[in-house]
């Protein structure tokens, strides 16, 4: 909520006085208050009101753009005495954030290899350790990735702990293997895994 101040007639004491508003909104506030990102935010999923008294208006007309860590938000013509505008969420807006919230992000999530050289049942076996984050880097527990490989390598049963997926794969063959991993429909990684001789 911005308000601002400032006479309502030029010195003539006739002609209106106008002005405009640009309004920063850093990354951190989008997030924490929209659950959104810079990128998320439009003429969709926000709106601005102006309240002058008891009489509050809808739709004022206003343009938002990304910028280095955050955005900027501009109603371009504003009339005074001392009107309050109103920056909030629309219907759209919060769609949108139950999608931002549940939708993996390939830059934000995360895959760790572990288990070097380990060998077991004739099998070279390691393990992918996979976390899984939304667009604003908050950890979410989707449905088990699923992992598919072209290069004989068997992928075992998915087991979550200590909010990550933890899933063995292992080959009778050494070399490197290409395993892609997605989650929730978004492709996350494609990893290369240098299985050692069993």
């Amino acid at each position: 909520v911005a308000t601002l101040g400032a006479p309502h007639f030029l010195a003539d004491g006739t002609t209106l006085n106008t002005g405009s508003m640009t309004a920063f909104l850093p990354q951190s506030v989008l997030n924490s208050l929209f659950g959104l990102t810079s990128g998320d935010v439009d003429v969709n999923t926000l709106d601005v009101t102006r309240t002058t008294g008891s009489t509050t208006t809808s739709n004022v007309p206003f343009t938002i753009q990304a910028v280095a860590g955050g955005a900027t938000l501009t109603v371009p013509t504003i009339t005074f005495s001392s009107p309050k505008y109103t920056i909030k969420m629309t219907t759209a807006g919060i769609k949108k954030q139950k999608v931002v919230a549940a939708t993996p992000s390939r830059a934000k999530s995360t895959i760790k290899i572990v288990g070097s050289k380990v060998k077991a049942n004739g099998k070279s076996t390691y393990q992918l350790e996979i976390t899984t984050r939304n667009k604003l880097g908050k950890v979410i527990k989707t449905a088990a990735p699923v992992l598919t490989s072209k290069n004989t390598v068997t992928i075992g049963k998915p087991v979550f702990k200590t909010n990550k997926w933890i899933i063995k794969v292992s080959t009778k063959k050494p070399g490197k293997k290409s395993i892609k991993i997605t989650a929730k429909g978004v492709a996350l990684q494609t990893v290369e895994v240098s299985f050692a001789k069993p």
